[in-house]
C-alpha cells in the first residue's frame, strides 16, 4: 500500500495520513484483485501491477483526504 499512499498523500497536499485513509487504501489494495488473481488464492495483486493499484489507492486516499477537508 505504501507507493500509493505516499502518493495520495503527496498530491492531495495532506498534512497527515489518517486512519481513515489507511482503510480506504487497504480497501482499494483488497479490490484491485482480477478474478485470476483470486482464483489461484493470492491475497495481494502481481507486483507487475503496482503501479496501477498504487495509482488507484492514491485515488481512494486524495478522495478520503477532500472529504474530511485535509487536502490543500
Amino acid at each position: 500500500m505504501f507507493p500509493g499512499i505516499g502518493l495520495g498523500g503527496v498530491l492531495s497536499k495532506s498534512r497527515y495520513v489518517l486512519p481513515s485513509m489507511v482503510e480506504a487504501a487497504s480497501l482499494a489494495l483488497a479490490e484491485s484483485l482480477t478474478k485470476e488473481e483470486r482464483d489461484i488464492g493470492l491475497i495481494y495483486p502481481r507486483l507487475t501491477r503496482v503501479r496501477e493499484v498504487s495509482v488507484d489507492i492514491a485515488a481512494r486516499v486524495i478522495h478520503v483526504a477532500q472529504e474530511e477537508v485535509w487536502a490543500t
